[in-house]
This record gives C-alpha cells, structure tokens and sequence, in this order.
C-alpha cells in the first residue's frame, strides 16, 4: 500500500512524501524541481500538469482576500481616498497576493491531485542527476 501524501509538505514547500526536498528550485520563488531525488516523486506528471493551479487555488483565493479587504477597508479608507484609490489599492493587494500564494498554490494542486489520483510504482520515474 502506498503512503499518502502528507498535508505539511504544502506549508513548508517541500515533497509532500518525504517531506525533505524543496519543491522549489534553489533560488527561484516561481520555478518548481522536477523531482525528489530523496524518495522519487516526480513533481510534474505530465505537460501541463499545474495548470489547474492559478485556475482551482489561486484566483478564487485571491477572490477572497480582496472581498475581504474591500469590506474592511472601503469604510476605513474609501471615503478618503475615493473608489479610484480603493480599486488600485485592491488591485496592489491582489497582485501582491497572487504572487505570494504562487508556489503554495501549485503545491496544493499538487497534493490534492494525489489523494485523488495515488501514484502508481511506474510513475516514481524521476532519478536525480546527482
């Protein structure tokens, strides 16, 4: 019986298996590695594997967090700096959020997509070139 993967690994960004690679290329916020070279998980099943991500994760959060800075800032801030200034207010918040919530967004598609679907032995293909 295969494990499953592990909801931690989202938080800290590492192989939800084993929880001891980064996901993350060395240096990059937005570029993923290929694979663990610890236990074999290759991050990317297919072509195009992460593109549910911004679509399924990102956007609808990103949704979110801006309704709710509207609601709390719009009577705080809104008449004071008028609608011009909360809508670009808001749209610096969702840029800002977007790009933060990048990498745990692909790491949440990741992760659910594999209780889901379980790797089978003949998907553990990534080998690391080290």
């Amino acid at each position: 019986m295969q494990k499953a993967p592990k909801i931690r690994g989202i938080f800290l960004l590492r192989c939800p298996y084993c929880l001891e690679s980064p996901l993350r290329k060395e240096g990059s916020w937005f570029e993923f590695a290929e694979g663990c070279p610890v236990c074999h998980y290759q991050y990317d099943r297919e072509a195009g594997y992460f593109w549910g991500a911004p679509w399924m994760v990102s956007y609808p959060l990103v949704g979110i967090i801006c309704l709710i800075a509207a609601v709390v800032l719009f009577p705080r801030v809104g008449p004071s700096i008028g609608m011009l200034g909360l809508a670009t207010l808001l749209s610096v918040i969702a840029v800002a959020t977007a790009v933060l919530l990048y990498p745990f967004a692909r790491a949440i598609w990741m992760v659910g997509d594999h209780f889901l679907h379980p790797l089978s032995p003949n998907e553990l293909k990534f080998r690391s070139s080290k």
